[in-house]
């Protein structure tokens, strides 16, 4: 229980220090690519929560995280296609957020199913910088 609880601290705190520096607006392109790598991470932490225990009392913190996750995503994706990327499949895994109806439905309807949204899934088919044949990253982007 001790290693979950560090899990998701270390995760809220890496989702809300990037949140606050974007909110600095000093994004760089290098910043973005670190940005992407931790958050995407971050990230998946309350929403593993939310599937294994969608009716545990800190379920609306894991929310906020993952609202916040999307929101950092969503914006940066207007720019970045790996961000587009991320927030894509960030999506599948994520439950349905919608402000009006989230409060409505309450986290215990959420059955966390998304596992059939994979099953023709082509993992970074249209990502750009990644040359799946050979394994490298096409650096004339």
């Amino acid at each position: 229980i001790a290693c979950r609880e560090k899990c998701i601290q270390s995760a809220r705190a890496t989702i809300n220090s990037i949140s606050d520096f974007v909110a600095t607006g000093m994004v760089s392109r290098l910043s973005t690519w670190y940005m992407l790598y931790f958050l995407f991470q971050a990230g998946l932490v309350p929403i593993i929560c939310l599937l294994t225990d969608p009716t545990d009392p800190d379920s609306i913190l894991w929310l906020n995280d993952i609202r916040t996750t999307r929101d950092l995503l969503s914006r940066t994706a207007l720019t970045n296609r790996l961000a587009a990327r991320c927030l894509t499949v960030f999506n599948r895994l994520s439950p349905a957020l919608d402000s009006a109806r989230s409060e409505d439905l309450g986290l215990g309807m959420w059955e966390g199913n998304f596992a059939d949204e994979f099953l023709n899934d082509q993992f970074g088919g249209d990502m750009g910088a990644w040359d799946w044949e050979n394994g490298d990253i096409n650096w004339t982007m």
